[in-house]
């Protein structure tokens, strides 16, 4: 199991006795699915890149003003043994008043105005196992947390407390997905164990963010102190007797952000933006006698959203990452730019739906799109073919452009 057994079993506990004074005569609500995804590289040798079945089961139990909601995996992956078994993916107690609520354990929390690009929404870390060739609302990873609202008519205030630390999962060796490179005869390569900060009550994310809900125009002021979800790695270079010696860890550090994000509709259009400054981020060297570089940064984001009818829906995104006070030794470039494209058309009387999706690294002119064709047999039965491309010789999409693949999916909901 991928989560920390004492704190769901103290979890469990605690709903136990919650139920038992004020939910005695629930309204349960039982519902899931079962979907199988297989996918096949297009270059040879052609092999599987991914084939995994998953049953998901999601009850809710609801009386008066409370309820508890619980959502569990189990899964079944052919390609990556690691990732087989049982998973709580969801599990928490949700009380609404009047004019506020509060919602305790294991949850999903997203914030921002971006689609598929990281700018504010840094609470829940992301599941890389596959990269991005799968859909992303199981990128998105839960986290074990508290969040109380505010809510009033034209504004609600959100805080959010993450007692536990949970890194973000990057592909293992076990993985297609995993990173490597051949290692020279002359270096030895060694890895520390992980930097993670303990479970403690000062290592805490906390975080709030305000919601204004205008005439015209949506605001969110957010901002959070949290850690670098994906690792920065540390390494330390020594020579003995002619043969270096690599010594590799996996580091996570404290950083904070304040962020800022609007959403303007015009007519068929909605334009919407979002930026964050961030202070503390560590960045890798091109040399690792420099150690990390502590800097801060300035991520943005514009968006449009189009609707001209005929069940059409456009989105293009910009987005801009900037290192401030840069240093010429580090690896990462000072500027990174990205851009993102995404079409989709019902047809068939919304039986049908054709999508595509695409992010574009414009420093390394590097390519990622998923497009698919999703097509809904009945109510609860959904068949869905489609292709992940990959193209360039550098950059985050390049590194994977043998990865290319094609895949089918089927999903039956109950």
């Amino acid at each position: 199991m991928r989560y920390n057994r004492r704190i769901t079993r103290s979890f469990c506990f605690v709903i136990g006795l919650l139920l038992a004074q004020n939910i005695a005569y629930p309204q349960l609500d039982v519902r899931g699915f079962v979907d199988t995804y297989h996918a096949v590289r297009v270059k040879e040798p052609q092999d599987y890149l991914s084939s995994r079945t998953r049953i998901r089961m999601e009850t809710m139990a609801e009386s008066d003003d409370a309820s508890i909601f619980a959502s569990f995996n189990a899964i079944k992956n052919h390609i990556i043994p690691s990732r087989d078994g049982f998973e709580l993916r969801e599990a928490y107690l949700q009380y609404a008043a009047e004019s506020w609520d509060l919602r305790l354990g294991r949850q999903l929390i997203i914030w921002g105005k971006a689609d598929g690009v990281e700018i504010t929404d840094l609470i829940s870390p992301k599941d890389y196992t596959e990269f991005l060739a799968q859909d992303y609302d199981d990128i998105r990873m839960p986290v074990d947390a508290i969040k109380f609202r505010y809510l009033r008519d034209q504004m609600t205030a959100e805080f959010v407390c993450v007692p536990v630390f949970q890194p973000a999962i990057l592909p293992g060796d076990d993985s297609p997905w995993a990173l490597g490179g051949e290692i020279p005869d002359d270096v030895e390569i060694s890895y520390e164990d992980p930097l993670i900060p303990e479970k403690k009550l000062e290592n805490s994310e906390i975080g709030g963010r305000l919601l204004f809900y205008l005439p015209g125009i949506d605001l969110a002021f957010s901002s959070l102190y949290t850690w670098n979800k994906t690792p920065v790695i540390s390494q330390t270079e020594t020579e003995e007797s002619g043969t270096k010696h690599l010594s590799i860890r996996a580091e996570h550090h404290r950083l904070a952000f304040v962020g800022f994000g609007f959403s303007v509709p015009y007519g068929s259009f909605v334009f919407r933006g979002e930026s964050a400054f961030s202070t503390g981020r560590r960045f890798e060297p091109e040399d690792p006698d420099d150690g990390l570089f502590k800097k801060n940064t300035l991520n943005s984001l514009l968006g449009v959203d189009w609707y001209p009818g005929s069940e059409w829906t456009l989105s293009a995104q910009f987005a801009h990452h900037f290192i401030l006070d840069y240093d010429g030794r580090i690896y990462d470039n000072e500027h990174e730019t990205l851009a993102t494209l995404s079409v989709s058309k019902n047809l068939l009387r919304n039986t049908l739906t054709l999508s595509t999706f695409g992010y574009v690294g414009m420093n390394n002119w590097e390519l990622f799109n998923r497009s698919s064709a999703d097509y809904s047999l009945t109510d609860g039965l959904h068949l869905e073919a489609g292709i992940d491309l990959f193209l360039g010789d550098e950059g985050v999409f390049g590194q994977y452009k043998d990865n290319t693949e094609v895949w089918v999916k089927a999903k039956y909901s109950f």
